[in-house]
Parts: structure tokens; sequence; C-alpha cells
């Protein structure tokens, strides 16, 4: 059983978050350590029940427990506990389109966006290891199409242009559930209620959202993202701009049969693509390192 370190910011929700529970349930033997962030997370309180504990501070080590990897979700300048100084150390981050995290002392970079214009994945140190879904949370909703009570939905952060958007949609006539705050089941609970997914990219990235909704059988309707090639998505529904957002929603919600064509492959698509999968990459690289000697 592998040993496995994950160092981040404790939000309510949270990349480290994910990762540990996916190496969990791949059956590695994974603590977190870093900031407790409570239950404040995108500027809210959340309730207390949404806090995420970690298992010691940034500097904790246990005597009888030496991991096998570290793994770094935080931006750069990374800390290094002197037990751990010759114990690899990697960074798994899916904010590489708008941050870079390369630093000193890094073994291997997995990246979550391919072809980030701030820091693409170049060089044998990068690994390409997309955004996922949480299998355990996420799951295809129950509601038949028909009976869903949203025509769309976009919970996240609401980004001027995420709001021009959706102001568009509303006074199309559609009926919208946008916000934030909604984690982990009440975010499940929502979509489950929603006919399309509208996932309007931070800049042009392929989020979190994509994955997460279209496992939850929502029409993903998204801007072109460049990734969306290399991933062979399949099943989303493309807009060029708001007009022809509106439009597309429109057509999608007019003929129910066609859309949940597309949900079917869209959902298909995205399935194998789960945080426990890229957990399974990261564990396999060690292997592969430990076996070189």
């Amino acid at each position: 059983m592998k040993r496995v370190l994950v160092v981040c910011n404790h939000f309510p929700v949270d990349l480290g978050r994910y990762m540990r529970d996916a190496f969990h349930r791949v059956g590695a033997d994974v603590r977190s350590v870093g900031p407790d962030l409570g239950s404040v997370i995108w500027g809210l309180k959340l309730d207390a029940s949404r806090a995420w504990k970690p298992d010691g501070p940034i500097d904790a080590f246990w005597p009888d427990w030496t991991p096998d990897l570290v793994v770094h979700s935080m931006q750069p300048p990374v800390r290094f506990h002197p037990h751990y100084r010759d114990v690899p150390h990697v960074v798994y981050t899916v904010d590489n389109h708008h941050m870079d995290f390369r630093a000193e002392g890094i073994a291997h970079y997995f990246l979550g966006h391919l072809h980030s214009r701030v820091m693409p994945v170049s060089g044998p140190t990068d690994t390409w290891l997309p955004c996922a879904y949480d299998p355990a949370a996420f799951t295809p909703g129950p509601v038949p199409f028909s009976q869903r009570e949203f025509d769309l939905a976009m919970v996240g952060e609401l980004y001027p242009h995420r709001v021009e958007i959706l102001k568009a949609m509303k006074a199309a006539g559609f009926k919208v559930m946008a916000g934030m705050g909604a984690v982990y089941d009440q975010y499940r609970n929502i979509y489950h209620q929603a006919r399309i997914s509208l996932c309007p990219s931070a800049c042009g990235d392929v989020g979190q959202r994509i994955f997460e909704t279209a496992a939850m059988n929502c029409l993903i309707l998204a801007d072109s993202c460049e990734d969306f090639s290399s991933l062979r998505a399949d099943g989303i529904v493309i807009y060029e701009n708001i007009a022809d957002a509106v439009e597309k929603a429109r057509r999608y919600l007019a003929d129910p049969q066609g859309a949940q064509q597309m949900i079917a492959r869209s959902s298909a698509w995205a399935k194998p693509h789960t945080w426990d999968a890229r957990a399974n990459v990261i564990l396999k690289w060690i292997e592969q390192r430990q076996s070189a000697g």
C-alpha cells in the first residue's frame, strides 16, 4: 500500500480533497496537510458542516509514517518538511490555465490543461492529467429530462462573461438556476434538476463542471476549448457566441429526444474521467520511479 501525503489548502471544495478521497478509494494510505480554511470559500461562509479538516498543519510529520510521495496542489513556493526531503515531490494542479506552479525540488508536474497559455504541458517532467469528477459525489441524475425543474444551471464563479450569458438566457425566457456556494450534495441536487449544464469556461479551459455534469446526465452547452479535441470529447454542444448559445439551448429544449441522444454520448465519454483514474496515474508514476531505482 502506497503512502501519499497531499499538501493543499483545505477549502470545503478543493482538488486536494477530491484527490485525498480518490487515493483512499484506490487503496492508498493517504493523509493531508495544509491551511485549515474552515467553511469559507469563494468569499462565502458556508455551513460549518462543510469544513474539511487537515490531518495536520503544513509542516506536520509523523515519526512512524513516511510517505512514498508528496502531492502538492498549492501554488509555489512550496514548503518541504526536512522529514520528507528524500521523498519525491510532485505537483498536481488544474489551475495551470492561469497560474505557474513550477518550483525548485519538484520531480514531476501533473497538469490539468494541455494547451495553457500560462503553464502548458511541455517536456519530460510534465504529464497531462485533465480535470475529472468524483464518482461517489456526482452520480447520474434520477429525474427524467422532461420532468427536471430547470432549463439551465450554472453553479460556479460568476465571472462577468458568465453573468452576461446568464442574463441572455433569462431574457430568452429560460428557467435558470445560477449562483455560488452549492457544494457536493447541494451541487449534485441542482444539476439533477437541470436539463442543460451551461459551461462557459474561465479562460478556454475544460473544467471540472464539464465532467461532473456530463456524469450527472445533463446536456453540456459549452464554449469552444482547445483541449476538447485532444480529449476526444463527444456529445458536447459547442456555442460560438451568446446568440448561438441561446439558439442551441432553445433547439435542444424543444427536442428532448435529440438532447437525450447527446447526453448519452457525453455521459459515456465522461464516465472513465474520474479522480480515481487520475490517482492511479500518479500512483503508477511513483511505482515506475521506484522500480527504476
